[in-house]
This record gives C-alpha cells, structure tokens and sequence, in this order.
C-alpha cells in the first residue's frame, strides 16, 4: 500500500510515495515503519543517502500529528555528534519524551551514551540523570511486560509528563503508538536502521509543534 507525499530534499522539492512495512514496529498493527520513493523524470526511485537529509510531511492514521525525517549517518562518530547535536535542542525544553526504537545493535544504545555523555549507561528499567537543571530519566523496556498494571506500578504515565523532564525510551515499541498519543506531550520518535557496517539511517518524526525548534538539526 503507498500513499502520496511531499518530499523536500536538499536538492528540492519531490512529490513521493510513502509505503507501508513492518520494520519499525513490528510488535504492533498501528506502528508501521516508512520506505520513501521519489517521482522523478515520469519515473520513481527510492530515496537514497544521496538525497538525505531529507523531510517527509504526511497526514496519515498510522502517524498522526508527525512529520518524519530521514537522516544518514556514515560511521559511529556521526551518530555520537548526532546525538550530542540533538542534547542541545532537546534540553531547552520543559517536557520531551524520545522514543528509540530499532534493532539490536542499530544504535539506540550509542544514542544513549552521546545523549547523556556517559561511557556505560545502566541497564535498569529506570534510571535517572540531573544535567543543567533537567531529569532526563533513561527507559530501557526490552525486558517488562508493558501491560497497563506494570506500567501504573511504574507511574509511567506520570513521569511522562512531569516538568523539566527528559524521558529516553529504549524499546518504546513494546508500548503501542496509540498510548504515547493519548497520554504525553511533545513527542518525537527516533528509529535506528544499519545499512551496512556501520552506516545507518536514521528515522525521525516530530509532532508538529516541535519542528520548527529541530529544523536545524535537519539543515533544511
């Protein structure tokens, strides 16, 4: 199935196709990962590193409220400065709630470790960091069971939307889009895929209102 899109791309602007897979949140019917194609020359072609950064803007059910972006990272130092990068947006505000998803191995845990500058981050359900006024609290949720009653027990939903927090989410997939969307505010969902060796793309959709704040990350 494809839906029709608008693609901007540094080289300009595409009309596109998005289609639907199961690589991003293959736990869960309403998480669907996004391949897209550009239309080019009465032809269409699957967008490629040398299009990206690229910024797909779409109006869909299964990503309501998101704009999604497509970034590629070449080695790990690009993704270590791509999280740090994204440190400096992210702890200007007062709630943000990131969800990482991916693989193991495709980079979340990289992403972690530039994020909070910490060589070893704990393996805990929960852990919580203070950096410039902030809490950043460090999910890893691989290992729960994400029913409604675990996460009460873990007031979840609560820390989700407590002031001057940053929440990490490793493994958000266990928990369906649908709950994020009905029980937290500024949301961003950041997907982890390899390539090869060490090349990734990455995958990053934004509510709306936090687009305008991230737009330089994306050099758009």
């Amino acid at each position: 199935m494809y839906i029709r899109s608008q693609i901007t791309t540094k080289n300009g602007n595409f009309t596109g196709l998005i289609k639907y897979s199961q690589e991003i949140f293959y736990n869960n019917d309403d998480f669907k990962a996004l391949d897209p194609y550009i239309f080019e020359n009465n032809n269409f072609r699957k967008l490629d590193k040398d299009d990206l950064p690229a910024k797909i803007k779409i109006e869909f059910k299964t990503y309501p409220f998101l704009n999604n972006y497509f970034i590629f990272l070449f080695d790990l130092y690009q993704l270590i400065k791509f999280s740090q990068d994204f440190f400096k947006i992210a702890i200007n505000f007062d709630v943000l709630n990131i969800l990482l998803t991916g693989n193991l191995g495709a980079g979340k845990t990289t992403f972690v470790k530039g994020f909070l500058n910490t060589s070893s981050p704990s393996f805990n359900i929960m852990n919580s960091f203070k950096i410039k006024d902030k809490i950043i609290n460090h999910w890893d949720l691989y290992r729960i069971e994400t029913d409604e009653e675990n996460l009460k027990i873990l007031d979840f939903w609560n820390i989700l939307n407590e002031s001057d927090t940053i929440n990490l989410i490793e493994w958000a997939n266990k928990i369906k889009l649908e709950f994020y969307i009905n029980n937290c505010t500024n949301l961003i969902i950041i997907n982890f895929s390899i390539i090869d060796d060490n090349k990734r793309i990455v995958t990053i959709s934004l509510m709306e209102n936090l687009i305008n704040q991230f737009n330089q990350l994306f050099h758009l």
